[in-house]
């Protein structure tokens, strides 16, 4: 009765399983994983969502298929892009489903960095395409593995990229996306991060040849998960650019997923941008400061730079594995997420969230810092 692509694992791990019964036994945890600033106290407040959504008529439905004019103005103003380029969806999860039905027939091949964010592999079974994964190397700093992305590229439709990447916080290196543009495939770049530059800036990586498709959207640049815009940006080669387009409209056309009073909206909202991102980044550098405060000198861990975005990874000894750690972490009341979610094979990490109140997290990583410290001294 149901479709093979609707299937997926979904038997708890042993992290899920131990924080149920944490749960059940009413023991207290400190979450350090949780991404969501709605609940964090980073999100526009009530009022400005209110007044937003009054800025225009609700009643009127004048469908458009990459969005109407205003908002498409408005976001192509935030993003410095020119507006004819720039279409609106309702999510970047949607834009990537959409954007594989673009370049991909159903069972042909995608490209994906490794590591990354493990929604890749929901959104292409939707899609019915196949996830070729290609290596992201570690020498003091993340960087593409070329000769492998070259070797896996063949026969593939489409590359995906993320800069800042989820969880590695590196940014793609001007290099590094120059490569990818090279070879002849499209190039779809998800920089939904990209206003959270915390210890290097970030890269400018329009794209001068070939097709790239740039995402962004207010779940993570207004802090808006809950007021679904996403935003599809088409650069390149013009020629490429306008087929692409012509052909996205048809499929944005059959889908029309963006809500008028979202569109309304979106002007207004977007002047609250500067604030939340400055708040967030602060927040953000605030508990980095609070982490590497709770480093010994001589401590067993470290963590790793994060040139941008809302995560940073703690490297670990190798005594235990990540899932491992992140369940002596548990047991003192705190929740990571091991590096293996993110198919982070090479060393042992756990990955914290650093939009978490500063209050928590200073007592958090504190616990952290003990238990190693108490097993590493055996």
């Amino acid at each position: 009765m149901f479709a093979r692509r609707s299937t997926r694992d979904i038997a708890p791990n042993a992290l899920t399983r131990a924080l149920e019964a944490a749960a059940r036994e009413g023991r207290a945890v400190l979450d350090l994983t949780s991404s969501n600033p709605t609940r964090l106290g980073l999100s526009p407040d009530r009022a400005a969502l209110a007044a937003a959504y009054a800025e225009g008529p609700l009643e009127r439905y004048e469908p458009e298929s990459f969005g109407p004019a205003r908002a498409r103005e408005a976001v192509a103003a935030f993003v410095r892009r020119p507006v004819e380029r720039v279409c609106l969806l309702a999510s970047t999860s949607e834009a990537y489903v959409l954007l594989f039905g673009l370049f991909a027939d159903p069972g042909e091949r995608v490209l994906v960095p490794r590591p990354s964010y493990p929604l890749f592999e929901d959104l292409a079974r939707i899609a019915g395409v196949t996830l070729v994964p290609y290596p992201l190397r570690y020498d003091g700093e993340f960087f593409v593995d070329r000769e492998a992305l070259a070797r896996a590229a063949e026969g593939c439709r489409a590359i995906c990229a993320i800069s800042p990447n989820n969880p590695t916080g590196h940014h793609l290196s001007e290099d590094d996306h120059r490569f990818l543009l090279s070879l002849g495939l499209p190039v779809i770049l998800d920089q939904v991060f990209e206003p959270f530059a915390l210890e290097r800036p970030a890269p400018d990586l329009v794209a001068g040849s070939g097709l790239q498709v740039v995402l962004g959207g207010f779940s993570k640049a207004l802090a808006l998960p809950q007021v679904k815009l996403g935003w599809a940006i088409f650069e390149g080669e013009d020629a490429l650019v306008r087929e692409a387009l012509a052909r996205f409209e048809h499929i944005a056309d059959a889908m029309l997923s963006l809500s008028t009073p979202t569109a309304i909206a979106a002007p207004r909202l977007l002047r609250e941008a500067p604030a939340i991102q400055a708040r967030i980044r602060a927040r953000c550098l605030e508990d980095l400061g609070l982490l590497d405060a709770a480093r010994a000198p001589d401590a067993a861990w470290d963590r790793l730079e994060v040139g941008g975005g809302f995560t940073v990874l703690l490297r670990l000894p190798a005594v235990l594995s990540d899932e491992a750690w992140a369940l002596r972490f548990l047991d003192a009341g705190v929740l990571v997420q091991p590096g293996y979610f993110f198919d982070l094979d090479e060393g042992c990490f756990v990955a914290l969230s650093l939009i978490t109140d500063p209050r928590v997290f200073r007592e958090g990583v504190a616990r952290i810092a003990r238990v190693i410290e108490e097993v590493c001294a055996g």
